[in-house]
C-alpha cells in the first residue's frame, strides 16, 4: 500500500512539472487581410490562466512590393506606438525588411502599468475590468475585427 502511495505521489508530482502548477494555456489567433499586391498578416500568441489574460505577443506585417506603402504603414506604426515607449513589461519593435514592415508587440498584463496605458489612450480602459483583461473581451474584440483563434 505504501508503495501505491509513493508511485502516485510521484506520478502525481510528475504531472504538476509537465503541466504547470498555474495551470497557463496558451492560444494561437490570426488574420489575413489583401489589398490588391498588399498583404498584411497577423498573428497574436495569447497565455491565459483561465479567465484571466496574462500575455499577448503579436506580430503584424505589411507585406508589398510598394516602397511608398510600406514607408506609410511604418510611419503610422511608429507614431502609434512611440508614447508607450519606456513603459516596463510594454515592449515593441519595427522591423523593416526589403518588402515588408514587421511590427512585434509583447506585453506582459500581469505586470504593466495600467493606468499609465489608459493615460496614454483613454479607449485602452475599455479593455480592462478590475485592472485585468478578460479573455472573453480579447476574444470578442478579435472577432469583430476578424481574427481567428485556434483553441
Amino acid at each position: 500500500m505504501k508503495k501505491m502511495i509513493g508511485i502516485s505521489i510521484i506520478l502525481f508530482m510528475t504531472a504538476l512539472i509537465f503541466t504547470g502548477c498555474n495551470g497557463e494555456k496558451e492560444m494561437t489567433c490570426h488574420r489575413t487581410m489583401v489589398s490588391g499586391s498588399d498583404v498584411v498578416t497577423a498573428t497574436y500568441n495569447v497565455w491565459y490562466k483561465g479567465e484571466i489574460v496574462s500575455k499577448i505577443k503579436s506580430v503584424e506585417s505589411l507585406t508589398s512590393t510598394n516602397e511608398s506603402t510600406l514607408e506609410d504603414y511604418r510611419s503610422k506604426m511608429s507614431t502609434l506606438y512611440a508614447p508607450y515607449l519606456g513603459i516596463d513589461y510594454y515592449n515593441y519593435n519595427i522591423d523593416n525588411t526589403e518588402n515588408q514592415v514587421s511590427v512585434t508587440l509583447d506585453v506582459d498584463y500581469e505586470k504593466v502599468d495600467i493606468e499609465e496605458l489608459i493615460s496614454i489612450d483613454p479607449n485602452n480602459e475599455s479593455f480592462f475590468h478590475d485592472g485585468k483583461v478578460y479573455l472573453s473581451t480579447l476574444l470578442d474584440l478579435y472577432e469583430n475585427v476578424g481574427v481567428v483563434c485556434d483553441e
